[in-house]
This record gives C-alpha cells, sequence and structure tokens, in this order.
C-alpha cells in the first residue's frame, strides 16, 4: 500500500496537481529534487503536445503489475506496471529502511 500511495503521489506531482512538499514525509530530499526536475522537462515537452498533455492529465492511474525483491535487511526495490488512460507505463521505485520508516530513496516512472 505505501508503494501504491507513493507512486500516485509521484504520478501526480508530474502532472502538476500535487505540489512537491508532499512527498517530503515518505522521500529523500534529493528524490523530490530529481521529480521536479522530471515534471520541468515533461512540462516543455507536454506544453509542445497539447493532446498527448490532456490524456495523461486527467485519467488515474491503475496499477497492472507490481513486484518487489528485498536486497537487503533495509532495502527494498520495486519494479512495478501502471496503466495511465490508454498508455501502459513502466516504473523503479528504490525504498531504505531509515528511523523506523521505509523512505523512498529513487523514483523512476517512464
Amino acid at each position: 500500500m505505501h508503494v501504491c500511495r507513493v507512486t500516485c503521489v509521484a504520478v501526480e506531482i508530474l502532472r502538476r496537481r500535487q505540489p512537491s512538499r508532499i512527498l517530503a514525509k515518505f522521500a529523500e530530499p534529493e528524490c523530490i529534487e530529481r521529480l521536479e526536475y522530471m515534471r520541468s522537462l515533461l512540462s516543455d515537452y507536454m506544453e509542445e503536445l497539447a493532446v498527448l498533455h490532456k490524456r495523461h492529465i486527467y485519467p488515474p492511474v491503475e496499477f497492472v503489475w507490481l513486484n518487489g525483491v528485498l536486497t537487503s535487511e533495509c532495502k527494498l526495490d520495486i519494479s512495478l506496471g501502471m496503466r495511465v488512460g490508454a498508455q501502459t507505463h513502466v516504473g523503479g521505485l528504490v525504498f531504505e529502511r531509515k528511523r523506523g520508516r521505509w523512505i523512498c530513496m529513487m523514483v523512476d516512472i517512464g
């Protein structure tokens, strides 16, 4: 559930529907900075293709599959497939156990 929540919030940040500070409790600052950078790159691309922009902004995120592997006692690698509208995307997340919680270290959605 935690992985799905973080992923949905990350997608909403990329869509510019949520502020990135929402992830501050669940992700490292470097991870949030990378998401903001990816959002800026995507916004430049989406402005050029306004039709695709609408197809990615409005549909909900539906998870198709989710696989996780504990690579150590404190590290979890997740790969997932999700559908946004008619398009399927693949993503990867890395979580580390810090301060008694699973903190997202890396989000890659493509």
